[in-house]
C-alpha cells in the first residue's frame, strides 16, 4: 500500500499541511519539525507524488545545468559539485552539454523550459553573442543563474571568478621575473570571461609601460594537449619569440611546454609557463605546471544560495536587484615559473 502524507501526519500527530510544508522547506516551519518529518518519511520509505506536488505548487523540483564543454576538468568537477549540492537541497539535477555550440545551447534551454524546471544554471559557450533565448527564461517563473562565462547583456544573478584581477596578477608575476614577451592564449574574442582575462593581461602590460605584440595573442580552437603543442609549434615556426606563456587551460600550457622542451628550450629559464584550472595533470609533468586555482565547490555553493534566495523572493512575490558574486582565484607557483 502506498504511503501518503496523511500517514506521516497521523504517526507524528501533526497536520497534513505541516507535513507538506516541512517536506518542501517552507520558512514558517521550524527546522526541528522539518528534520523530524523528513527523517520519519525516509524511515518508512515515503515517496512524494511529483505530479500532485506540481499541480499544487507549480514547482517540479528540477534544476537544469547547462555547460559548454563537459570534457574539461573545470566543468566536470564543477558539475559534480553542483549535483551534490542540488541533490542535498531536495532537487533533481538535469545536466546538458552545449558542446560549445550556440545552436545546441539554445536547444538545451528550450528543452529545460518544456520540462518546467524551477531553475537553470548556465555557463555560456565561448561563441554566444545573442541572449534572446535567455530573455525568454527571464520572463518566466524559472530562476536563471549564470556562472563562469556570463554576459553583461542579460540581467540575472551571476557567479564568476575574478578573471581580470587574477590574470593581471599572473602577468605581473612573470613581468617582475624579467619576462616581457609573453604569449597569451585566450578562448575567444566574445566570451565575457575571455574578455575580462585579456583586460587583466593588457592592464599588467600598461602598468609596466610595455607594448603588446599581437602575434603573441592567440585564440585557441579547443582546450587540449595537441592544441597547445600546435600553438607552440606555430609560434616557433613563425619566428615569434616568447619568454612567457599564460593559458586559460592547463592542457594547452602542458602541450606547449612539451613542444618547447622537445626543441631544446629550458623551462623555466628560457620560458615560464602558467596554466589555469589547477588540474592534477599539471603536477605530473616535469617541470610541474604553475596554475590558477579556482574554488569550484565554493562556486557551486554560491550558485545554489542565489537560486534558493531568488525562489524565496518569488514565493513572496517580491524581487530585489540581481547580484553578482565574484570569487577570488589563487595563483599556485610551481617549477614551470620559478
Amino acid at each position: 500500500m502506498k504511503i501518503t502524507i496523511k500517514d506521516i501526519a497521523k504517526a507524528l500527530e501533526i497536520s497534513t499541511t505541516t507535513v507538506s510544508k516541512a517536506m518542501n522547506d517552507y520558512s514558517d516551519i521550524s527546522s526541528e519539525t522539518k528534520k523530524k518529518v523528513k527523517e520519519y518519511a525516509e524511515k518508512i520509505g515515503y515517496e512524494p507524488n511529483i505530479h500532485a506536488s506540481f499541480l499544487r505548487t507549480k514547482k517540479t523540483r528540477l534544476i537544469g545545468i547547462i555547460v559548454p564543454n563537459l570534457n574539461t576538468n573545470f566543468y566536470s568537477e564543477l558539475v559534480a559539485s553542483l549535483i551534490v549540492i542540488i541533490t542535498k537541497n531536495g532537487y533533481l539535477p538535469i545536466v546538458l552539454n552545449s558542446k560549445e555550440s550556440v545552436q545546441v545551447e539554445g536547444e538545451n534551454l528550450e528543452r529545460l523550459m518544456r520540462q518546467k524546471v524551477d531553475g537553470i544554471f548556465i555557463s555560456l559557450t565561448k561563441n554566444t553573442n545573442s541572449t534572446d533565448y535567455l530573455t525568454k527564461v527571464m520572463s518566466s517563473s524559472c530562476s536563471l543563474i549564470a556562472f563562469s562565462n556570463t554576459s553583461k547583456i542579460i540581467a540575472c544573478n551571476k557567479v564568476v571568478f575574478n578573471d581580470k584581477e587574477i590574470i593581471k596578477e599572473a602577468t605581473e608575476y612573470l613581468i617582475k621575473k624579467g619576462n616581457s614577451k609573453i604569449a597569451f592564449i585566450r578562448k575567444s574574442l566574445i566570451s565575457q570571461n575571455s574578455i575580462n582575462q585579456f583586460i587583466g593581461f593588457r592592464d599588467a602590460y600598461q602598468t609596466h609601460e610595455l607594448s603588446i605584440d599581437n602575434q603573441r595573442i592567440i585564440i585557441s580552437k579547443q582546450a587540449s594537449l595537441s592544441e597547445g603543442f600546435s600553438i607552440a609549434k606555430n609560434l616557433f615556426n613563425s619566428g615569434v619569440k616568447i619568454d612567457g606563456f599564460i593559458s586559460y587551460d592547463d592542457t594547452l600550457a602542458i602541450g606547449a611546454m612539451k613542444f618547447y622542451k622537445e626543441n631544446g628550450f629550458d623551462i623555466p629559464n628560457d620560458i615560464r609557463f602558467i596554466g589555469q584550472e589547477n588540474s592534477e595533470i599539471g603536477t605530473f609533468f616535469n617541470p610541474e605546471l604553475s596554475s590558477i586555482k579556482q574554488n569550484l565547490s565554493l562556486m557551486a555553493e554560491k550558485i545554489m544560495h542565489l537560486f534558493l534566495e531568488e525562489q524565496a523572493e518569488l514565493k513572496q512575490k517580491k524581487m530585489s536587484s540581481f547580484k553578482r558574486e565574484e570569487i577570488e582565484a589563487e595563483l599556485i607557483e610551481r617549477a614551470s615559473s620559478i
